[in-house]
């Protein structure tokens, strides 16, 4: 698993903002066939969402770790559901999907973070809690919101400051972020809620969360995993993204 090293802050984003946008213009003339697309591959149909079968993958996800000795239980907060999840979701402007609601449902995501805790991570991105989740949502419009001034550069920070306003940041690795977007079918005609690598540009990475969560617990449990470093061979964790995920890199931008 290749991390990535950027520090999380406000100067590491502006740096960033002319990459980022070029890189988010050309994924947008992609998307509109202007660009070069991997040879394509029709997505797996995804069933109804299932509340149940997601948290029972959460929970199996969790005790893969625990048998590996990364004692994950004692660093997630509690669940957030009802009223209470939809009180600290109200910033967002509009209600979340019901996949967002089984997730924080089921724990409340990881508050405390640092190098001595234990990591209940998707692959190398954390579970971020709802104060977190807030955090980088708004940085991130702050940042589109800085650049919509900039003569040439403006109407595109619009347009992206659009589509990523319904971007739900549920995971967070430094200045990179995995989102769910609460438009369902908004983000690629033919997949209803995929899960989204926010970085720079916005490429799908899973179907669904969770075939996101069935990934991860494959991973763990792997016996070639390993729990201090949390990777794998890149061989073996390609083999297991694409097993749950057939075809998914078809649906990243070739260079």
């Amino acid at each position: 698993m290749a991390l990535r090293g950027a520090a999380l802050g406000v100067g590491a984003l502006n740096v960033g903002c002319q990459p980022a946008l070029t890189a988010y213009k050309q994924s947008r003339a992609n998307d509109v066939g202007d660009g070069p697309l991997e040879v394509p591959r029709k997505p797996v149909p995804q069933p109804p969402f299932d509340a149940v079968l997601l948290r029972m993958k959460l929970d199996e996800l969790l005790q893969a770790y625990e048998h590996k000795g990364v004692q994950v239980a004692q660093v997630l907060v509690g669940p957030v559901s009802g009223p209470t999840f939809q009180e600290q979701t109200a910033w967002f402007g509009t209600a979340l999907p019901e996949e967002l609601a089984a997730l924080y449902g089921w724990r409340g995501g990881q508050a405390q973070y640092d190098a001595n805790s234990p990591h209940f991570n998707f692959r190398e991105q954390r579970f971020a809690d709802l104060r977190s989740a807030r955090a980088s949502h708004e940085m991130q419009m702050q940042m589109w919101a800085d650049m919509s001034t900039h003569p040439q550069m403006g109407p595109h920070a619009k347009e992206a400051a659009a589509l990523e306003a319904t971007f739900f940041p549920f995971a967070q690795f430094d200045a990179s972020s995995w989102v769910l977007p609460c438009q369902a079918g908004e983000f690629r005609p033919g997949l209803h809620r995929p899960v989204i690598d926010n970085f720079q540009s916005c490429s799908v990475i899973f179907y669904s969360l969770t075939t996101m969560v069935a990934t991860c617990v494959d991973w763990v449990r792997h016996e070639h995993y390993n729990p201090v470093t949390q990777t794998l061979p890149q061989r073996i964790e390609r083999e297991i993204w694409e097993q749950h995920n057939p075809g998914v890199f078809d649906w990243v931008r070739a260079a």
